[in-house]
């Protein structure tokens, strides 16, 4: 796409208001990404495989292609957890992981409810 810059009255009807909503969009997301990520900076979490605390930026690797989700979940053990989960696994994730994106979930509990949770959900 090559957008040509102009002035004056020229200029609005250049961009469709479709395009210009487009590319708001992309800014506005790159920028929440940008301070969402830094929001996370120094959270730490307990990791469902052992139990060691861990940073939670420290479950992937940054960079300009790195794409994660995080659902948070409220507990391992809560039934409306259960639910939101099996419907993320059969609607969502496939597709997410299709694209590229790592899922990383975090959830109240211990890292034992984590697993059970895991393991029985297959998320």
């Amino acid at each position: 796409m090559h957008l040509q810059r102009l002035s004056g009255p020229k200029q609005r009807h250049i961009m469709s208001s479709k395009l210009s909503r487009r590319l708001y969009t992309v800014v506005r997301a790159q920028q929440q990404a940008s301070a969402e990520y830094e929001a996370l900076r120094g959270v730490k979490v307990l990791s469902a495989v052992d139990g060691c605390e861990v940073e939670l930026l420290s479950l992937w690797q940054p960079g300009r292609d790195a794409r994660v989700v995080i659902p948070f979940l409220t507990h391992f053990a809560d039934l409306s957890s259960w639910e939101y989960a099996q419907k993320l696994s059969q609607r969502v994730l496939p597709q997410l992981r299709e694209q590229g994106l790592q899922v990383i979930t975090v959830g109240l509990g211990s890292p034992q409810n984590a697993r059970i949770f895991s393991s029985t959900l297959d998320f």
